[in-house]
Parts: structure tokens; C-alpha cells; sequence
């Protein structure tokens, strides 16, 4: 009987002993699975923050880019050097944002491309670059060598697994091959209902190619951005000078239209139009919510009680950057009930004015000439606006210089 109970004994030992070691494994190899799976977790928020990190920092670079100084003649070398050190600390600025607030990889020069294309040669003049390569900028949020400010990973030393990589690229597009511009609910075209004269020429005086795009028109003012005022001396932006009379019908060089792309809406929609963008309810019905280049308006007949409004509403946008249609000042000038003046009960001029495209400009000075007649200074500016339809790569649409899309690839 001795010998059976020892034996038993023995055998409830060796059980005890071999349950306890799958104990041991079992609860090892789960939290090894835990580790695992919070490790996974953990770097996958890293890679997405990362990611989110490098996008931010692209766009920043890209607006930073996008500034009147690409417009300037006669670019220097360490000009362009600037503009691609500024672009490169506003994206590593953003990245120090990131990192106080996630534990994700510091962004450092290195880590930044930036590929200015042709961007340093789209200058005022005529002509314009046969080749245009768009400019591109990419950033790589990553832990390099050098730079192991996170991804250390929950228990590397028990899962064998020390550090996490992190490479989140992120790639912005600067393009300017635009079709026309689509207006959202919750965006709208910053284009202002007011036409500026243009000669498709190049010849008459007092019209945007003439004064802006050969250089010809006067540089006495420029714009101090860190102050918000306008200053005196030559900037390389050459201006153009504009009257908005009372009760104007023919328009002509050196003369501002107020236009509408909606015959329906009355003169006061028009006017708003300056502070609220074009909306998708400012376009007619025919234009399937897009306002492409060339296209046709209706002229709006401003008299004293409506310039007066027009002077309210342009005077909080002097030191901004707003878009301008151009209208065609060689053409037709004006039909018979144009010339009688006659329009109809909204203030809506029966005949379109013929609109050949789409400009930027910065509003530097408004003068209030008498109560028929207002003066606007405009100096050319860089605009970007995610309303814009880009065309394809094949299309023959011109490239406009002062007026871009911000295209985020990845």
C-alpha cells in the first residue's frame, strides 16, 4: 500500500510540475501577443501621424512657395535660394508642431525635396515657357540613424523587436494648366465681379498685357505685408490703374466693368460678391456649376448709389489678393439698347461683355474720386484656390501664371 501511494504521489507531483510550466508558456507566449498586437497598434498610429505630419508639411510649403515674389523680373539666384529655404522651414515648422503634440519623428531639412520646376521662370511678359515641369514638393516623415526621437516599441527587449521604421512620404503639386473653377457650398471662388480691361494686342495702353504682362505700367507702390500698408517705391510689380464711373455703358482702356454671370440676380448680389467669393447660386444655370475661360457676362450699371456700396465693399480687401476676369476691349464695345443705356428692372445690362480669362491681382489703393467716379490701383499677385479645375496633361489650355492649384498626390 505504501509503495502505490508514494507511486500516486509521485504522479500528482510530475502533473503539478508539468501544469505549471504550461502555465509559464502560455501566459508568456500571451504576453508576447499582447506586446505584439500594442506594439502593431502603436506603430500604425505612428506611420498614420506620420503621414498626417507629412502632409501638412507639404501643403505649408506649398502655400509658402506660392508668394508675388515668383512674379518679380530679373530673378535672382539667391532669390530662388530664399524661396526654397522659406518653403522648407515653413514645412519643418508644421513638423515641430506635430511632434509636441504625437510621438512621431522630428522633420529635419533632410527630409524635405524641393523642386521648384519652372516656377522661377514664369515671369511677366508675353511669352510664355514652352516646357513648364509644374513644381513638386515631397516630404519623408521618418526615423533615420540620426534622428530616434520615437517608435521605441512596448517590451522590445522580451519580443525581440527594438525599434519600429517609419518613411511616410507625402507629395504636393503646384499646377496652374487651369480649365476653369468649380464652386463649392463650402468654398467659394475668390473672384470679384469686376472685369479689368485687356488687349489681346499687347498695343493699347491702360489694359492688363500692356501695363502688366510687357512691365510698361508704373512701379510706385508696394505692399508691406508685415505691417498691412501700403508703402512707395518700386517693388518689380508694375501697376494698373482703374476708374469705376457711374453709369458707364462702353467700358474701354483704363475702365473697371461691374459684371455678373447671373442675369437673375439683382445689382446688390453683385456687389456682395466682393466679400462672400462666387458661390454656386452666383452662376446661371447654363454654366453646369463650372465658370470656364472665355465666357460671357452681363454688365451691371452702376449708378452713384450702387458705386458708393462697390466703395464699401472693396475698401476691406485693399492689401489682398483677389481674382479678376479680363474682358476683351478690342471687341464690339456695345450693342443699340446698350448705347440707349437701357437695361432691365434688376440693373442687368441686356449685352454680355466677353470675358477672355482669369488674372490675380492685389488691391493696393482705393480712391474715392468724386460721387460718379472711384480710382483702384491692382498689382499683380499669386493666388491658389482648391476651385480650380486642372486640365489633363495633354490638353492645350495655357498656363496661368498668377492663379494655382495646391494638388496634394499622397
Amino acid at each position: 500500500m505504501k509503495r502505490r501511494s508514494n507511486s500516486r504521489q509521485h504522479t500528482a507531483t510530475g502533473r503539478r510540475g508539468s501544469i505549471t510550466v504550461w502555465t509559464v508558456f502560455v501566459m508568456f507566449s500571451c504576453i508576447c501577443c499582447v506586446t505584439l498586437v500594442a506594439s502593431t497598434s502603436y506603430l500604425s498610429v505612428l506611420r498614420s501621424d506620420s503621414h498626417h505630419c507629412a502632409q501638412a508639411a507639404a501643403l505649408a510649403a506649398g502655400r509658402q512657395l506660392l508668394t508675388d515674389d515668383i512674379l518679380r523680373r530679373d530673378h535672382r539666384d539667391f532669390e530662388v535660394a530664399a524661396w526654397n529655404l522659406k518653403a522648407k522651414n515653413a514645412a519643418i515648422s508644421v513638423g515641430q508642431a506635430y511632434v509636441s503634440g504625437h510621438a512621431i519623428p522630428e522633420l529635419t531639412p533632410r527630409n524635405i525635396t524641393v523642386k521648384m520646376g519652372s516656377i522661377v521662370d514664369v515671369h511677366l511678359g508675353p511669352a510664355v515657357p514652352s516646357e513648364f515641369s509644374p513644381a513638386r514638393i515631397l516630404v519623408n516623415v521618418a526615423n533615420y540613424e540620426r534622428n530616434r526621437s520615437s517608435s521605441n516599441v512596448f517590451l522590445s527587449g522580451l519580443i525581440g523587436i527594438t525599434r519600429g521604421r517609419i518613411s511616410e512620404y507625402s507629395e504636393v503639386i503646384l499646377k496652374n494648366h487651369i480649365l476653369g473653377f468649380r464652386p463649392r457650398s463650402d468654398s467659394a471662388i475668390p473672384i470679384v465681379p469686376l472685369a479689368l480691361p485687356e488687349d489681346p494686342t499687347f498695343r493699347i495702353s491702360d489694359c492688363w498685357s500692356a501695363e502688366i504682362e510687357t512691365g510698361r505700367g508704373k512701379d510706385r507702390f508696394r505692399w508691406d505685408e508685415s505691417r498691412d500698408v501700403v508703402g512707395s517705391g518700386p517693388d518689380r510689380l508694375p501697376e494698373l490703374v482703374l476708374t469705376i464711373s457711374s453709369e458707364d455703358i462702353h467700358g474701354g482702356p483704363g475702365i473697371g466693368q461691374l459684371i455678373s454671370w447671373n442675369p437673375q440676380l439683382s445689382v446688390m448680389d453683385a456687389v456682395d460678391q466682393f466679400t462672400t467669393g462666387l458661390h454656386p447660386e452666383h452662376l446661371s444655370a447654363d454654366t453646369q456649376g463650372v465658370l470656364s475661360f472665355p465666357c460671357s457676362a452681363g454688365r451691371v450699371s452702376a449708378s452713384s448709389r450702387y458705386l458708393r456700396e462697390i466703395s464699401k465693399a472693396i475698401r476691406p480687401l485693399v492689401g489682398q489678393a483677389r481674382m479678376f476676369p479680363l474682358y476683351d476691349v478690342s471687341a464690339g464695345q456695345s450693342s443699340e439698347q446698350s448705347d440707349s443705356g437701357e437695361e432691365s428692372q434688376n440693373g442687368m445690362v441686356a449685352v454680355d461683355r466677353q470675358l477672355l480669362q482669369t488674372v490675380a491681382a492685389r488691391i493696393i489703393r482705393l480712391e474715392v474720386v468724386s460721387e460718379q467716379q472711384l480710382r483702384v490701383v491692382l498689382q499683380p499677385a499669386v493666388l491658389s484656390t482648391p476651385t480650380a479645375v486642372i486640365a489633363a496633361a495633354n490638353d492645350n489650355t495655357p498656363h496661368n501664371r498668377y492663379v494655382w492649384k495646391i494638388c496634394l498626390v499622397r
